[in-house]
């Protein structure tokens, strides 16, 4: 049994891609996910979430939230951010990256779609 805890705990330190929908989780702290490259959280009352120890992160994708504050300053290799509409960011967004902002209009649009396919 402890072969397998430790197995899991190196599987999830090495854990490069998360994506949460429609999940309950109001707090999120990545922080031992050292080596996360892509995160997602889509549509749910996420209102903390702690990225400051992911330099290697590249992609986040948090709308239909309840984040009102980003802190992406130690986040230097962001390529692609997508966002609430009125999300406060922290932090410098690299030149270049692509960010997008959703209205709650555009999230009830994806929500429709999803649920009717």
């Amino acid at each position: 049994m402890a072969l397998f805890i430790v197995s899991s705990f190196l599987v999830i330190k090495k854990l490069d891609y998360l994506s949460f929908y429609y999940s309950d989780v109001k707090k999120l702290d990545l922080s031992k996910l050292k080596k996360l490259t892509f995160f997602k959280y889509v549509s749910g009352p996420l209102e903390e979430l702690d990225i400051s120890n992911n330099p290697d992160l590249e992609s986040l994708e948090v709308y239909g939230t309840n984040v009102k504050v980003l802190d992406i300053s130690k986040n230097h290799k962001l390529r692609f951010i997508q966002v609430d509409e009125g999300t406060q960011i922290i932090g410098e967004i690299n030149p270049g990256a692509e960010i997008r902002y959703w209205t709650k209009e555009d999230v009830k649009e994806l929500r429709s779609k999803l649920l009717d396919d």
